[in-house]
């Protein structure tokens, strides 16, 4: 009788170890997105390299982008659940680095005998390379994609404005090899948005005050927050100087604030805006076609939104074209073009990391190669879903090769993207930026209403960093005016 209980408990704690063993043959990866899923990453992944890992499998968790820091962070921290892969945009993997979560990537690639890390190195469009390295230097993280933004307009409204475009000559804010006619005269309507109506910040004011005058019920933007990544101009600073708020910083923000509030009118018939807050269903309505602001019965038209590549296909594209109860169609598909603003910005973008901690660091090593360094299949990718990847290579294959975006009237989206994503400039990212850009936005709107004062409104966000971040973050002679 023993004998049989020990078999017993034996093969019992045989079958126990089994299922563990079992379970424990995943490789699970935690994102705040799933788009990993979708794009078929996970599948191809186990394709490729399951075998190798007897069987591996990928469990993938799906957090919301709100809940993701807060759950994450405990998690990393205490190793108990953690991931042995993980995504965050740029502020997110900077305080993951900070903390000592991210592995040592670039040693990886290094010890990698399929890779050359110097021509990876200089393959990669360089913000997003440059934004996955450590304070040393030491390369962390990783994307596959690159999200730099644009100005979307529709085209048949700024001819309605201004008619006469294609006679104009380029002015000094083009570059020497714009297109032009034989007459000299601009070519591409784009291209004469990008040099002469949303060249600069104070171009923008007279832009927005040109759509105005025109008296046809257009607005340049759905609400102020569009410019916001304008803020900075080109030649942008850190939030942070020695540890605490810059003061060089808050003067281009009080510039912002100042503009932000020539926008802002209680009266929509003058407003540059129809004050229609971001995400908002008249925000969204406008893209499609005339939408009514909040508290008003009269139409406008919006001509210009700010978005990144994402926007394309996930926010303009689908919003363009809506059918309403009676089965009528309103579309503005194929009237959109893409222009640059006053300086090239991104937002967004998912970046991947292997746990430090993690036991299944080749595995998770496989999964970032089979993402950003396996170019046949970040190739195959670009050319399925149209999206910006982050290798240079690769966007200039895909763009030789593509005939045009029906959508944007047939311009070429990887044209103007690829040269914007080469200009950005992450040097001046800190892992403090969205919050502070969070905690700013409420004091702005505030200041733009006529709520606050502009000092008032300065103090008090001063007043808030301090209480949130602590005062060694407030040391500076902070400005509540405008630069004298």
């Amino acid at each position: 009788m023993k004998k049989i209980l020990a078999l017993v408990v034996v093969f019992a704690f045989a079958l126990t170890l089994s299922a563990c063993n079992k379970d424990d043959n995943k490789l699970v990866i935690w994102s705040f997105t799933d788009e990993l899923e979708a794009q078929g990453d996970i599948e191809y992944w186990e394709e490729m390299y399951s075998e190798k890992y007897d069987g591996m499998e990928i469990e993938y968790v799906v957090v919301d982008t709100a809940d993701y820091m807060t759950k994450i962070k405990p998690v990393l921290k205490s190793g108990k659940g953690a991931p042995d892969v993980f995504t965050g945009e740029l502020d997110m993997i900077k305080n993951f680095m900070e903390a000592g979560y991210m592995a040592d990537l670039e040693k990886m690639m290094k010890d990698d005998e399929d890779i050359d890390f110097d021509a990876v190195e200089a393959d990669f469009i360089p913000y997003v390379w440059q934004s996955g390295q450590d304070a040393d230097g030491t390369l962390r993280g990783l994307s596959w994609q690159s999200t730099p933004g644009a100005v979307f307009f529709r085209a048949d409204l700024a001819e309605l404005v201004w008619p006469n475009w294609d006679t104009v000559t380029p002015s000094d804010n083009a570059p020497s090899d714009v297109a032009t006619d034989a007459d000299g005269t601009y070519q591409f309507i784009y291209d004469f948005m990008s040099y002469e109506k949303f060249n600069s910040k104070e171009q923008l004011v007279t832009t927005a005050q040109e759509v105005v005058d025109s008296g046809q019920n257009i607005k340049l933007f759905p609400d102020e927050q569009a410019i916001r990544f304008f803020a900075q101009g080109e030649n942008p600073k850190s939030w942070l100087k020695d540890g605490s708020i810059n003061p060089e910083r808050m003067y281009d923000q009080i510039e912002y604030m100042e503009i932000a509030k020539d926008f802002y009118s209680d009266d929509t018939a003058s407003a540059f805006t129809i004050n229609a807050g971001e995400w908002s269903p008249e925000w969204f309505g406008g893209i499609s076609g005339p939408v009514s602001p909040v508290d008003s019965d009269t139409e406008y038209q919006i001509m210009s939104y700010t978005l990144p590549t994402w926007g394309l296909f996930h926010v303009m594209e689908p919003s363009s074209m809506v059918k309403d109860d009676d089965g009528n169609v309103t579309s503005t598909y194929g009237d959109w073009r893409l222009a640059s603003g006053p300086n090239s910005y991104y937002w967004g973008g998912t970046f991947l990391g292997v746990y430090t901690n993690s036991e299944k660091k080749d595995a998770a090593y496989d999964f970032i190669k089979s993402m950003t360094l396996d170019t046949d299949r970040m190739l195959e990718r670009a050319r399925e879903n149209g999206d910006v990847y982050s290798r240079i290579s690769i966007m200039e294959t895909i763009s030789s090769e593509y005939s045009g975006n029906p959508f944007l009237g047939g311009q070429n989206h990887f044209d103007y993207f690829l040269p914007e994503a080469q200009k950005i400039d992450v040097s001046t990212v800190t892992k403090h930026d969205r919050q502070l850009d969070t905690l700013l936005g409420t004091y702005v709107e505030d200041y733009r209403t006529g709520e606050k004062t502009l000092e008032e409104a300065l103090n008090e966000f001063y007043d808030e960093v301090e209480a949130t971040l602590g005062e060694e973050y407030v040391t500076h002679d902070l400005p509540t005016a405008p630069r004298s």
